[in-house]
C-alpha cells in the first residue's frame, strides 16, 4: 500500500488515493479490534482468577469448619464414653477456673474502663484550663500588637508632620523671596518713572530753548515713553508672575496647614486611644495574671490528685496481676503435664478421625461402584446396609437370599477398605455387627417406658431377636464353606456381635405407646427398623 503523492499533487488521481485511505482505515480498525479483544481477554482472565481464588478460600474455610466440628464431636464423645471420672472432673474444674478467671478479667476490665472514663473527664477539664490560659495569652499578644501598630502610626504621623512643617518652612521662605523681588521691581518701576519724568523734562526744556525741532522732540519723546513703557510692562509682568506663584504657594501652604491640623487631630486621637488601650491592657493583664495563678494552683492540685489515683490504681493492678499470675502459674504448672497428654490424645484423635474419613470415603466409593445401597457416615465410617425389599421376617432371624447377595458384595469391599488402610489397620480393635428389631411384639407396640411385666417380656424378646439377627450375619460371613473373601481371617478375631432391640431407635420410634402396631408399621415401615449396622472401633 502506498500513497501517490505526486499524482495527487499534479492532479492525476486515478482513484487509487481512496483505495489507499480505505486500506489504512481497515488496518486501523483491525488494530483497535485486536486491542479490544486483548483487553477483554485480560479482564476475563483476571475475573476468572479471582473466582478461582474465592472458591479456594471458601473450600479452605469449609474444611476448617469441618475439622472444628470433628474436633468438637471427638471431644464430646471422649468425655461421654472414653473419659474417666477423674479426667471429666479435671476438665470441668479447669473450665470452671477459666470461667472464674474470665469473670475476674471482666470485673477488672470494668474497673479500668471506669478509671479511664474518670481520667478522660479530668483530661477534658485540664484541656479547658489550658484553652483558657491560651486565650488569655492570645488576648495579651493581640493587645500588644494593637499598641505597637498605633505607636507605628503615631511615628508615621510625626514624620509626616515634620515633612509638612519642613515644606511649609520652604514655602514661606520662597514667598518671602518673591515678595522681596516684587518690592525690588516696584522700586525699579518707580525709578523708571522718575527717569522718564526727568528725560521728559529735559526734552521739554530743550524744545523750549529751541535746541531741537518739534519733530525731533516728538520722536525722542515717543522713544523715551516707549522704552519706559516696555521696562515698566516687563517689571509688571514679572510682578504678576511672582504674584501668581505666591498665590499658588499660599494655597499649598493653606492645604499643608489643613493636613497638618488634621494629622495633629488624628495624632491626638491615636494618642488618647493608645493611652486608653494601655490602661485596659494593664487592667486585663492584672486580671489574667490572677486567673492564671488560680488556674495553675487548681491544675497542680488536680495533677497531684490525678497522679495519686494513677499510682493507687497502678499498685492495685500490679498486686492483682501478681496474685493472678501466681495463681495461674501454679494452676498451669500443675496442669501442664495433663495438658500435654491431652494434646497428644487430641492429635491422635484428629489423625484417627482423618483416617476414619478416608476409610468411609473408600467404602462409599466401593459400594457405589458395586451398586450397593448403604448409608455410610463420612465421619465415623459406620455402615448401615440397605437390603432393599429383603428384610428379616417378623420374629425371625433367618437370612433371605436377597440379603445374602448383598452381604457377598458389600462385606469384601468393607474389609478391604478397612484392613488395607496403612493409617488405621494396626489400630483397629474391633468390628461390631449390631442388629435391631421393630418396636412391636405379637402385633402390638411396646412401651419401653414402663416396668409392666408384659412389656418387659416384649423388650427381652426383641433384644434376643436383634442379637440373633446380628449373629446370623456373623455366622454367614465367617463360614468358609458359604463365603470367602480377602482379610476374612484377619477380621474374625476382631468381630463382636450385639443386639440393640428397638431401644436405640429415634425419638419418633420411642413415643409410640398410644398407637396400634398396624398403624405404626404403616407409618414408619417396621421392616426398615430391622436394620443392621457395621462399625469399627480403634485402640485408645
Amino acid at each position: 500500500m502506498g500513497f501517490q503523492y505526486n499524482k495527487i499533487k499534479n492532479g492525476h488521481d486515478d482513484g487509487t488515493q481512496w483505495t489507499s485511505y480505505s486500506d489504512l482505515f481497515m488496518g486501523l480498525s483491525v488494530v483497535f479490534l485486536l486491542l479490544y479483544v486483548m483487553s477483554s481477554l485480560r479482564s476475563g482472565t483476571t475475573g476468572l482468577q479471582q473466582q478461582i481464588e474465592k472458591e479456594r478460600l471458601t473450600q479452605k474455610v469449609e474444611d476448617l469448619s469441618n475439622q472444628l466440628q470433628v474436633y468438637n464431636t471427638l471431644k464430646k464423645e471422649h468425655l461421654q464414653e472414653a473419659a474417666t471420672p477423674e479426667e471429666e472432673k479435671l476438665y470441668q474444674g479447669l473450665m470452671g477456673r477459666l470461667d472464674l478467671l474470665k469473670e475476674d478479667a471482666k470485673t477488672e476490665k470494668d474497673k479500668l474502663r471506669q478509671a479511664a472514663l474518670e481520667n478522660e473527664q479530668k483530661e477534658q477539664a485540664l484541656n479547658q484550663y489550658q484553652q483558657l490560659v491560651r486565650n488569655m495569652i492570645n488576648a495579651n499578644m493581640i493587645a500588644k500588637t494593637r499598641i505597637k501598630k498605633r505607636d507605628d502610626v503615631i511615628v508615621e504621623k510625626n514624620q509626616e508632620i515634620q515633612a509638612n512643617e519642613s515644606e511649609i518652612s520652604g514655602l514661606n521662605q520662597n514667598i518671602q523671596a518673591k515678595e522681596k523681588q516684587i518690592a525690588v521691581n516696584q522700586q525699579q518701576i518707580a525709578q523708571a518713572n522718575q527717569e522718564l519724568t526727568r528725560r521728559v523734562a529735559q526734552l521739554k526744556y530743550a524744545y523750549k530753548a529751541q535746541k531741537m525741532t518739534k519733530k525731533a522732540y516728538d520722536a525722542q519723546m515717543a522713544q523715551i515713553q516707549n522704552q519706559s513703557q516696555q521696562k515698566v510692562r516687563a517689571l509688571q509682568d514679572a510682578n504678576n508672575q511672582y504674584a501668581v506663584q505666591i498665590n499658588r504657594q499660599v494655597a499649598s501652604l493653606n492645604q499643608l496647614t489643613g493636613q497638618l491640623d488634621q494629622a495633629g487631630k488624628e495624632l491626638s486621637a491615636k494618642d488618647m486611644a493608645n493611652k486608653q488601650l494601655a490602661g485596659k491592657l494593664e487592667q486585663t493583664k492584672g486580671e489574667y495574671e490572677g486567673k492564671i495563678g488560680n488556674l495553675v494552683g487548681q491544675l497542680q492540685q488536680t495533677k497531684g490528685a490525678y497522679e495519686g489515683q494513677i499510682g493507687q490504681l497502678k499498685s492495685q493492678y500490679q498486686a492483682a496481676n501478681a496474685a493472678q499470675a501466681k495463681q495461674l502459674g501454679e494452676q498451669i504448672s500443675g496442669l501442664s503435664g495433663k495438658l500435654q497428654s491431652t494434646e497428644v490424645a487430641l492429635q491422635k484423635a484428629i489423625q484417627e478421625a482423618n483416617a476414619r474419613k478416608e476409610v468411609a470415603g473408600e467404602i462409599k466409593r466401593g459400594f457405589a461402584k458395586a451398586g450397593i445401597k448403604a448409608e455410610v457416615d463420612e465421619n465415623t465410617g459406620d455402615v448401615m446396609i440397605d437390603f432393599g425389599d429383603h428384610y428379616f421376617d417378623s420374629g425371625r432371624a433367618d437370612l433371605k437370599t436377597g440379603m445374602v447377595d448383598v452381604l457377598k458384595k458389600a462385606f469384601p469391599i468393607y474389609a478391604a477398605s478397612l484392613m488395607e488402610n496403612p493409617k488405621l489397620r494396626s489400630k483397629v480393635e474391633n468390628v461390631e455387627i449390631i442388629g435391631f428389631a421393630s418396636p412391636t411384639y405379637k402385633g402390638k407396640l411396646v412401651d419401653p417406658n414402663t416396668l409392666d411385666p408384659s412389656n418387659r417380656k416384649a423388650v427381652d424378646f426383641n433384644l434376643d431377636l436383634s442379637f440373633a439377627r446380628a449373629r446370623s450375619i456373623f455366622q454367614y460371613l465367617f463360614d468358609a464353606q458359604k463365603m470367602t473373601f480377602t482379610h476374612q481371617k484377619d477380621l474374625l478375631p476382631l468381630v463382636k456381635v450385639s443386639g440393640r432391640s428397638f431401644l436405640a431407635e429415634t425419638k419418633n420410634l420411642r413415643n409410640v405407646a398410644n398407637q396400634s402396631g398396624a398403624k405404626f408399621c404403616e407409618q414408619y415401615d417396621c421392616k426398615k427398623a430391622q436394620r443392621v449396622i457395621i462399625k469399627f472401633g480403634v485402640k485408645q
